[in-house]
């Protein structure tokens, strides 16, 4: 499949998700056109697996009647999670979202697809930076605006999120310093064939046991083709 046929396939898929599909159209053309796309997928960001696995993830926190308040995403990437959260901010108890990615290319992307909620007080902003460094309470950080000057940023997490565990690797601080009253959504899978996976686990039970909760609110497995997707949601 050719790139343009790949980026024709996604927006297909996305207009049948999206209430505005002109919005998104414009929102997709922008992140197309950005000085970043050459150095991430958008076409990956967008494929079926990643796209079914964040609608699984909200599906799930609203069958569970969950408020997920300021919401971080950790390893948020072009910030698809926080976009498509937010189109259901009232139902999922929603205030923000603030996604971190230590990858450079990231968080201007990210702002670029969700610029909307960007510009609508901050409800949405990315900010690059190594999410085994933050902490969850009362954090202060640094992060950029629309011309490129920096601002002190003191913030605090009542969800936090990762979908990306499988490229966790070794370091678990970003996990040992969880307070143990806030909301946690895991995601993993056992595509180990993935290079760029170094985390990946082979079932539930060993996500589980990798990522202990007191609190289990939730436990499955989704079926994404290429691997299984695993989820995990409670209170450490």
């Amino acid at each position: 499949m050719t790139s343009v046929e790949q980026h024709l396939r996604n927006v297909h898929r996305m207009l049948d998700i999206v209430p505005d599909s002109k919005v998104f159209l414009e929102r997709y053309i922008a992140l197309a056109a950005h000085d970043n796309a050459a150095h991430i997928s958008i076409q990956d960001a967008f494929s079926s697996g990643q796209i079914d696995s964040k609608l699984w993830l909200i599906d799930v926190i609203s069958s569970l009647e969950l408020k997920c308040g300021n919401a971080w995403t950790l390893c948020g990437w072009i910030g698809t999670l926080g976009y498509l959260m937010l189109l259901k901010k009232a139902e999922l108890g929603l205030t923000s979202v603030r996604s971190f990615d230590i990858d450079q290319y990231c968080a201007p992307m990210a702002d670029t697809l969700n610029r909307l909620s960007v510009k609508d007080g901050w409800q949405f902003k990315a900010s690059t930076l190594d999410v085994n460094s933050i902490s969850y309470d009362n954090f202060a950080y640094d992060t950029l605006k629309y011309d490129g000057t920096a601002q002190r940023v003191t913030d605090t997490a009542d969800t936090i999120i990762n979908t990306s565990c499988d490229h966790m690797g070794s370091d678990r601080t970003w996990w040992d310093s969880i307070p143990s009253d806030r909301l946690i959504i895991l995601q993993n899978n056992d595509w180990f064939e993935n290079d760029q996976h170094n985390n990946s686990v082979n079932d539930l039970a060993e996500f589980a046991k990798m990522y202990p909760m007191r609190e289990l609110l939730f436990s499955g497995e989704l079926d994404c083709t290429l691997y299984k997707r695993f989820m995990l949601i409670g209170r450490k």
